[in-house]
Formats: structure tokens, sequence, C-alpha cells
């Protein structure tokens, strides 16, 4: 996760749609070194966690879903993102 600096003299509105985005969620495979990133108004957990369903579900992206994922240490998410994990058999 990203965190984007928010500045009034800066436009932070990156897809013109209004909104003013203040994270990127970002996904490396470390294997085949492909990436993919949400833009995200809000760090809540579900969000954060429909947010990097939605990058695995897409199918016009190459990321599949790993057998393990690697991350830092912090617990901010781990509630909802061990569920999703759960169902796609991926050990954190």
């Amino acid at each position: 996760m990203i965190e984007i600096p928010y500045d009034e003299d800066m436009n932070t509105n990156l897809l013109n749609d209004s909104l003013i985005f203040y994270y990127v969620l970002l996904v490396i495979d470390c294997v085949t070194r492909y990436k993919d990133f949400i833009f995200l108004i809000s760090k809540s957990s579900k969000k954060v966690v429909r947010a990097f369903k939605s990058i695995y579900d897409n199918s016009d992206n190459s990321l599949n879903w790993s057998w393990k994922l690697q991350c830092n240490k912090g617990t901010e998410f781990m509630g909802y993102m061990t569920l999703l994990m759960n169902e796609h058999d991926v050990k954190i």
C-alpha cells in the first residue's frame, strides 16, 4: 500500500472522475515480475481486500492466485485478507 500525499495545490484526481485518491495498492508477482495496481480513496480493510480481489479476478491481466503472499508484518488488513487468502488456498 502506497500513500499518496494530499496537497491542495496538486491534482490527485488521477482518473478524472472527481475522486481524490489517497492510496495505491500495488501487487507484484515475484516469479513473473508482472505488476498491477489500483487506486483507493480509503484503506479500510474491506476496501483493500475488495481491490486485491478485483486485481486477481481481472481476466485482462496475467496475475494468478499464487500459493504464497509476501507482505510486511502489519496486521491492519489481516482479518479480511486472511479470509480471502484462505478462499484461494494462499499461505500468508
